[in-house]
């Protein structure tokens, strides 16, 4: 039976093209892989003209092997680590940054002037006003900082 029914090439692009809807719609990825050996078969079936049996048998290994291609594209693929920008935190931009203290600290802490804004600052030493510094690190809003030059 299964020798005299040829499965068209259409009904596979058919349903690679329902896989293709429904990856659209769920984004997964998986579907993808799935239209692909569909894509493939039709492919295969037009030029060896194969019976239904061998095309089925055909698209489940192909579907095995392009899920595996899929595994190792999506694993290897840069887009999915996580890259940082600092966008919203400007504060990490900060450090290494030299600025100028807008008033004498007190107990360790002060105040710099960066950009629009008036920054909190500790340092270990007391310092003068107009004393250049650089931003060693953040906690919180506070800045730490390191004088470049004495007080």
């Amino acid at each position: 039976m299964f020798q005299y029914f040829c499965f068209h090439i259409y009904y596979w692009l058919v349903l690679s093209f329902i896989l293709l809807i429904l990856e659209s719609i769920f984004f997964c990825g998986f579907f993808l892989w799935i239209s692909i050996s569909c894509i493939f078969i039709s492919l295969i079936s037009y030029l060896f003209s194969l019976n239904l049996l061998i095309q089925v048998i055909c698209f489940f290994i192909s579907i095995l092997f392009m899920i595996v291609v899929g595994f190792y594209i999506k694993k290897n693929n840069n887009l999915n680590k996580f890259h940082y920008n600092g966008i919203n935190e400007i504060q990490k931009k900060l450090i290494g940054k030299k600025v100028i203290l807008i008033n004498d600290t007190y107990n360790g802490y002060g105040q710099v002037k960066i950009f629009d804004s008036v920054w909190r600052i500790y340092s270990k030493t007391e310092l003068k006003a107009k004393t250049k510094v650089i931003i060693l690190s953040i906690n919180g809003n506070t800045l730490h900082v390191f004088p470049l030059q004495k007080s």
